[in-house]
């Protein structure tokens, strides 16, 4: 029997699926409330024997679920499934499953599994994981500025008005960054830390990243006028933004991050902290069940 966390608040989470998820005699249904219901759950089934845990949710909560996993060093017996009910579903996305969560049923409870890397993430004393992406200064604005009742209502384009709003107040950081030892300051309004190709709903932050490649892709956009700023983002709706004379890429296993004034970071979507972040790549971390188009 596997157990299925279900939020039910999430956008794709209808009756249609619950109605799918009862009738299958091969899982069980949860409704975890809070975060830590959520680790409970996954402790809970890793008692139980259970070796596969699905959660029916978007990045938020694949992001609770991987987190219970590595935090109580279950990754070794405990493959995660995904049923993509959120709205940015980014890391559904990089592992090739349909948008469908129906359709991504079997996969998630049968499908074969697949290791992929994780950011090992360390703020204030303080670990957390991220799965798809750690993203401060712009990113955790428009984070910010996009809340539950915009995603419901707006979906992906939910994201592009938080973008519209954060905009015009966009304020550079002064940014100490240490990537595998190499040391340099530089004057950005965004740092972001990917494993996944994509962010907020399949905007292509780091295009040639790839979930198993032991390397997190490093993109920073540095300051720049206004305009230019408005046309990396373009690039970034195209696909292109690596090209863009305002954006660096380069790749690494670990990165510090410290900048003046403080950069708010998010893990997968989730609003986290402003300190100084330590950055880690944990090659082959967790076992996930995947499509055939995974990358």
């Amino acid at each position: 029997m596997t157990p299925v966390l279900v939020n039910p608040t999430a956008g794709s989470v209808d009756a249609e699926l619950l109605d799918v998820l009862g009738r299958r005699k091969d899982v069980s249904i949860r409704q975890p409330q809070t975060p830590d219901a959520y680790w409970e759950a996954v402790r809970e089934s890793a008692r139980s024997g259970a070796s596969r845990v699905v959660v029916a949710g978007g990045d938020g909560t694949v992001h609770l679920a991987a987190n219970a996993i590595l935090s109580a060093n279950l990754a070794s017996e405990m493959v995660l499934g995904i049923l993509p009910c959120g709205t940015g579903n980014d890391l559904a996305r990089s592992l090739g499953l349909p948008d469908n969560p129906i359709a991504a049923l079997d996969r998630a409870v049968d499908g074969d599994a697949r290791s992929i890397d994780v950011l090992r993430l360390l703020s204030g004393g303080t670990v957390r994981y991220a799965v798809n992406a750690a993203a401060g200064g712009f990113a955790g604005a428009v984070d910010e500025a996009v809340d539950d009742a915009d995603k419901d209502r707006f979906g992906p384009f939910a994201y592009l008005l938080g973008a519209a709003e954060a905009l015009p107040e966009l304020d550079g950081y002064r940014t100490a960054l240490d990537v595998d030892g190499r040391e340099e300051t530089v004057d950005a309004v965004n740092v972001v830390l990917a494993n996944g190709r994509t962010v907020a709903g399949g905007k292509e932050v780091a295009p040639p990243a790839w979930l198993d490649d032991g390397r997190m892709d490093v993109v920073v956009v540095h300051q720049g006028a206004l305009p230019d700023l408005a046309a990396a983002g373009a690039r970034l709706l195209a696909g292109t933004w690596l090209e863009h004379p305002l954006v660096s890429h380069r790749t690494a296993r670990t990165v510090h991050v410290e900048s003046t004034p403080a950069m708010q970071f998010n893990a997968d979507g989730e609003l986290w902290t402003d300190a100084s972040l330590e950055a880690t790549i944990e090659p082959g971390a967790l076992r996930v069940a995947g499509g055939p188009e995974a990358r």
